[in-house]
C-alpha cells in the first residue's frame, strides 16, 4: 500500500544561505522494487548534471536499483515521477525527497545565513493516496509556527486554510509556501493535495531541535490501531505523540491500554491530542480513526515521522480494458462514477 505510481517530490532548499552545487544540494531518490520499470522524471527545477527543467528523464531500473537526482541551486520539489508503459505499466516505486544538509528558516524570524542544518529525508506519498482534508497542528516547544509547503497534482486545485482570508490556486506540480504557519488550523482542497510540516531551525526561536520534515495525512487515511516507535537516541530528550481526527473522533481512544479521550480538544474543524510520551514503543487505539504523528527534539538533533497512517488508493484503480474477445490487464483511474457508467482516465 505504501508505494505507487506516481508522484510529486517534496523536497526543499532555504534560500539564501544553503551554499551552492550539490553540498546543500535538494534532493530525490526513486527505489524500484521490480525488475524492467522505466520512469519518467520531469525536473521542476535545473539538476546538478545539467538536465533542464521541464525535460523528461527516462530511466529504466531492476528491483533494488535506486535513481538519485540533485538540484544545481533551487528546489526540486513539484517534479514529477511516473511508471511509465514498456510493458510493466503497473509497476510500483518508492520515492524520498529532501536536502543534503539545510536550513529551515523564516525570514522575517530569523536569519536564514545561519542556523542549524539538518539533513532532511522522507517518503513520499503516491499521488493516489493524497487527499483533501487536514489538521494542521503546530509542534510542541515551537515558537513562531512551522514551515508549511502544499503541492498540487491537478491544475485547478484551490486549498483554503482556516484563519486565511485568500485561498491558494495551484496547477498541477506548483506549490505554495508559509514559512510560519501558526496556530490549530483545518486545510481542505476541491482536489488532492499533498502538505508538508517541516520544524524550522533552532536559531528561529531559541528551542531544542533541528528540522525535520513530516509528510501530513489526509483525514480520509485514519486508522484504528498503530504501533510505533519513539525510538532511544542519545540526545534526544524530548518526545511527543500528535492525534488528529474528525470533531468528536477522540471518545474512546486509548494510548498503551489507558483512555486519553480527555486530551482531545476540538478546534480548527476537527479534535487533536498534542501529549508528551516517553522513549519506547507505543499502541494508540481509536474506534473512530486518527492519524498519529511522533516526534523528538534534542541538543541541536531532531526526529519526525507518520507514526499511523493509511495508504488507501482514494483514486480507485480499474484494471481492465477489454479489447475484441479477451481482457488485457492495463492500469486506470476512476475518475466519476454514475448510476450505471464508469467513466476512465488512463492514468
Amino acid at each position: 500500500k505504501v508505494l505507487g505510481n506516481e508522484y510529486y517530490v517534496m523536497a526543499h532548499r532555504q534560500e539564501p544561505g544553503d551554499g551552492t552545487g550539490s553540498e546543500r544540494g535538494s534532493q530525490l531518490l526513486v527505489v524500484a522494487v521490480e525488475d524492467n520499470t522505466q520512469i519518467e522524471v520531469i525536473p521542476s527545477v535545473r539538476a546538478d548534471n545539467g538536465a533542464p527543467p521541464n525535460v523528461p528523464i527516462l530511466v529504466t531500473l531492476n528491483q533494488g536499483q535506486t535513481y538519485l537526482l540533485q538540484s544545481e541551486q533551487e528546489d526540486l520539489t513539484g517534479t514529477r515521477i511516473k511508471v511509465v508503459d514498456n510493458g510493466n505499466v503497473c509497476a510500483n516505486v518508492a520515492v524520498f525527497g529532501g536536502n543534503i544538509f539545510t536550513n529551515v528558516a523564516d525570514d522575517a524570524n530569523c536569519n536564514p545565513n545561519f542556523g542549524d542544518n539538518e539533513r532532511l529525508f522522507a517518503q513520499k506519498f503516491p499521488v493516489s493516496t493524497w487527499g483533501k482534508e487536514f489538521i494542521w497542528v503546530p509542534y510542541e516547544t515551537r515558537l513562531g509556527g512551522d514551515y508549511f509547503k502544499v503541492t498540487a497534482a491537478e491544475d485547478d486545485t484551490q486549498v483554503d486554510i482556516s484563519g486565511q482570508n485568500s485561498p491558494i490556486l495551484l496547477d498541477a506540480g506548483e506549490t505554495f509556501t508559509i514559512k510560519a504557519l501558526r496556530n490549530v488550523r483545518r486545510i481542505t482542497s476541491n482536489k488532492p493535495v499533498q502538505i508538508a510540516q517541516m520544524s524550522r531551525s533552532t536559531l528561529c526561536d531559541g528551542q531544542n531541535g533541528d528540522p525535520f520534515m513530516i509528510m501530513l495525512s489526509p483525514l480520509e487515511q485514519r486508522v484504528r490501531q498503530a504501533t510505533f516507535d519513539a525510538f532511544d537516541a542519545p540526545v534526544i530528550s524530548q518526545y511527543y505523540l500528535t492525534l488528529v481526527t474528525e470533531t468528536g473522533g477522540g471518545a474512546g481512544v486509548t494510548l498503551d491500554g489507558v483512555d486519553i479521550s480527555g486530551d482531545f480538544t476540538n478546534g480548527g474543524g476537527g479534535s487533536y491530542a498534542s501529549l508528551t510520551i516517553n522513549q519506547g514503543t507505543h499502541t494508540v487505539v481509536a474506534p473512530q480513526g486518527v492519524i498519529a504523528y511522533v516526534y523528538g527534539y534534542g541538543a541541536n538533533e531532531s526526529f519526525g515521522y507518520s507514526a499511523g497512517v493509511n495508504l488507501e488508493n482514494l483514486n480507485i484503480k480499474i484494471i481492465f480494458k477489454i479489447q475484441r474477445a479477451f481482457m488485457k490487464l492495463r492500469c486506470f483511474t476512476l475518475t466519476e462514477i454514475q448510476p450505471v457508467v464508469a467513466i476512465l482516465r488512463p492514468s
